[in-house]
């Protein structure tokens, strides 16, 4: 990039996790929005959030909303699902930015699993609408995952589609280099408290070994169906740390550690699309077991950890002593898991986002 620009990233909810090697290159100035005014404001008012927060975010939003036909430089990435009718005003920024679209979706070929639906005339609409957003040479298209990926080129009949995965800080997330071998299997969870992240296979698991000294559960999160663990996380084999946002924190956690489970559970509209935490526990130095969904396929090789079919809470089970009691196969796990989560860092994935915004 010659000359500075703002980053502005329009994401339909906070895109604040999403983006952080992004934001590490040399703009003037990173600021992000939301696209979902109204349902953001709606939904924190039922979840009693705090009212002068959520008016002033609602504001923000709303601002950014009226003032787009007027906003010019700027480097604009912009995250919003298949078949969103907002489309339609927001593509209006390409005239006098540099506008990127953003998407995790894997199905946008797949009229039956489009997130939005308006009907069937509107639907072919605004089908339309975003196959001519997507072939637009004045906007850049960015996928998340290679799923993804395909899946959009089949959608849209572009070749001007990119794939960068999200990204993982290697400056804060790196393994215990001093770690040494021995027979407590320390196990990390790190999730939303929802039933999707597996919470059930959670609970199976730490009752299962609560009476084996040979395994310890760490885990880190928060939700609304907390009160599902409640018992659970008062055993002994348990270490409960409630939800942490720091990631330096979160780090110190995971190099303690020798395997994170992601035991995700698919539902009718979602499953793990990448996985952040996943690539964390890479990182850290960790081997992953985690549910064969979508993204886990992509990150994760029979080299780096295992991938369990949902709801085998008794396959979970069984690897995780696998990994107890075979020492050499859980180390070559975590050696390999560290380099391949170096495609993921920092340094790797925002060249590819410069090359994209210099073109």
């Amino acid at each position: 990039m010659s000359k500075k620009r703002e980053l502005i990233i329009l994401h339909d909810l906070d895109g604040r996790p999403y983006y952080k090697a992004l934001e590490s290159l040399d703009f003037s100035r990173v600021r992000f929005v939301e696209s979902s005014i109204f349902r953001i404001l709606a939904r924190d008012f039922l979840k009693n959030k705090n009212i002068f927060f959520s008016i002033r975010r609602f504001f923000k939003n709303l601002l950014f909303r009226l003032s787009v036909p007027f906003i010019k430089n700027k480097v604009i990435v912009m995250g919003m699902a298949p078949n969103d009718f907002r489309v339609v005003y927001y593509s209006f920024l390409k005239k006098k930015n540099k506008l990127i679209i953003h998407t995790s979706h894997p199905y946008w070929n797949d009229s039956e699993r489009s997130i939005r639906k308006y009907g069937s005339y509107l639907d072919k609409f605004f089908r339309a609408i975003w196959i001519k957003t997507l072939n637009d040479s004045n906007i850049s298209v960015v996928c998340v995952t290679k799923a993804s990926l395909n899946s959009l080129l089949l959608f849209s009949g572009s070749t001007r589609i990119y794939q960068i995965y999200h990204a993982v800080d290697e400056s804060i997330y790196y393994p215990n280099r001093n770690k040494k071998q021995n027979d407590v299997l320390h196990i990390a969870f790190i999730g939303n408290f929802v039933f999707s992240k597996g919470l059930v296979i959670i609970k199976y698991l730490v009752e299962s070994l609560a009476d084996d000294d040979r395994f310890k559960f760490h885990i880190i999160g928060d939700g609304e169906n907390k009160s599902f663990l409640s018992e659970t996380l008062l055993y002994k084999n348990v270490t409960y740390y409630g939800q942490v946002y720091d990631d330096r924190k979160k780090s110190e956690v995971l190099r303690y550690c020798d395997v994170l489970i992601n035991p995700s559970i698919k539902t009718k509209k979602w499953q793990e699309l990448l996985g952040i935490v996943n690539i964390e526990g890479m990182m850290s130095g960790l081997a992953v077991i985690a549910s064969k969904h979508i993204g886990p396929e992509e990150i994760i090789n029979s080299d780096v950890g295992i991938l369990v079919d949902d709801s085998e809470e008794n396959v979970f089970l069984n690897k995780i002593k696998f990994l107890q009691e075979n020492p050499e196969a859980l180390y070559s796990y975590q050696k390999n898991a560290v380099k391949e989560s170096q495609r993921f860092s920092f340094e790797c994935i925002s060249k590819k986002w410069k090359d994209i915004i210099d073109e």
